[in-house]
């Protein structure tokens, strides 16, 4: 416990005593930061920081992106909704080393770019979206409506993963960010559903390692959370024709209450009462209000 706090204050000490916040300079010292402040982290190249002339768009007035961390101002305001960090070059070929082969283009193109990489816990990117629109991706307020987010819904579960990264972990943390995905605003549904996907690639990874038992139940699972996914991103139709796949009958026990809940709320979402009400009694009260939420913000 004291060893806990003292990280704590080692961390949040230099946070609250310089009137001019510094940027971390730290991937490792702003993940953990990110986990106690239940916030995304606000990262840039070193080179875009100093040494390019990445814009960044703030009231209309176009600025080099370095001006985020020069004026007082929006340093602080960068880091009120944000961990803001400045990634050295140095580490770019172990942090591509990490995620090389594992990534999509989109992906690999904002690792890449001189561009804001909006990062959660563990490094991972989030706005990976192709925008036809570029301005968009450099404007400040933007940036904020879309990725101001408050992560404390997935506390335990980034904490978890971050001191135990097994199966188990990545598994909890992918099915965390599903749900919620549900709750968040239209815009970033679809981002929240990749970084799932991140999470739930890895956890397929370390299913090899489990006994054969799990690895057969897990893998059901797993493919019916890929309809979830389908059905949060408000293709139901689509859903109902993967979910023509499973057998209730030979669904795995523990495996029905999901089934339920994929057919209920596809129906739901397309206003078939009827077939949705012959799963109603095995969906759990959770997992209505989940239902209620699709279909009032879809």
């Amino acid at each position: 416990m004291k060893k806990l706090i003292s990280v704590i204050l080692i961390l949040i000490f230099p946070i609250n005593q310089l009137h001019s916040q510094e940027w971390l300079t730290s991937l490792e010292v702003a993940k953990k930061l990110a986990i106690i402040q239940d916030k995304m982290i606000f990262a840039v190249w070193e080179d875009a920081m100093y040494r390019s002339r990445t814009p960044i768009i703030i009231n209309n007035n176009m600025y080099p992106i370095s001006y985020l961390a020069a004026k007082e101002s929006h340093s602080r305001l960068i880091w009120k909704y944000f961990v803001p960090l400045i990634i050295p070059e140095y580490t770019y070929r172990d942090l591509l080393e990490k995620i090389d082969g594992n990534r999509g283009l989109n992906y690999m193109y904002k690792f890449n770019d001189n561009h804001i990489k909006i990062m959660d816990a563990n490094g991972n990117i989030l706005n990976t979206s192709f925008n036809e629109d570029e301005f968009e991706d450099m404007n400040l307020a933007s940036i904020l409506e879309k990725y101001a987010l408050n992560t404390s819904f997935l506390k335990n579960e980034l904490k978890n993963y971050a001191t135990d990264n097994s199966f188990n972990s990545s598994f909890r943390l992918a099915l965390k960010y599903l749900d919620f995905a549900i709750f968040a605003s239209k815009s970033i549904k679809k981002e929240l559903t990749d970084l799932s996907d991140i999470y739930m690639k890895e956890a397929n990874e370390k299913l090899q390692n489990e006994t054969p038992e799990k690895q057969f139940l897990f893998k059901e699972k797993i493919k019916l959370l890929e309809i979830k996914k389908t059905i949060i991103l408000n293709n139901p139709n689509k859903a109902l024709r993967k979910l023509k796949r499973f057998d209730p009958a030979k669904v795995e026990a523990s495996n029905l209450s999901l089934l339920a809940f994929l057919h209920f709320a596809s129906n739901r979402i397309l206003n078939d009462i009827d077939s949705a009400m012959i799963w109603q009694n095995e969906v759990s009260l959770t997992d209505l209000k989940k239902v209620k939420y699709l279909i009032n913000n879809n």
